[in-house]
């Protein structure tokens, strides 16, 4: 496991900048999410939602499960090696 590294102004900029420029497609990828039905106390739209999760998870690149459990499902993400 890689050790944290804390960004330096330099780099901290280009974070913030990267956030600034790409702030839409964020938000409406949240938007997208919280739109999505589901009720984890009655168990409505649970599964649908763990797969709505880990299918954005794989697109940024992220191996996925979904583990069911007693409750509600958990979506785990792994990010691969190259």
């Amino acid at each position: 496991m890689e050790a944290l590294t804390i960004p330096d102004d330099a780099m901290l900029k280009e974070i913030l900048e990267y956030i600034e420029k790409n702030q839409k497609r964020y938000v409406e990828r949240l938007m997208d999410y919280v739109r999505k039905p589901s009720i984890s106390v009655e168990k409505i739209g649970i599964e649908e939602v763990a797969q709505y999760i880990a299918d954005v998870m794989e697109k940024a690149g992220l191996e996925t499960t979904i583990n069911p459990t007693k409750g509600c499902p958990v979506v785990l993400g792994r990010r691969q090696e190259s």
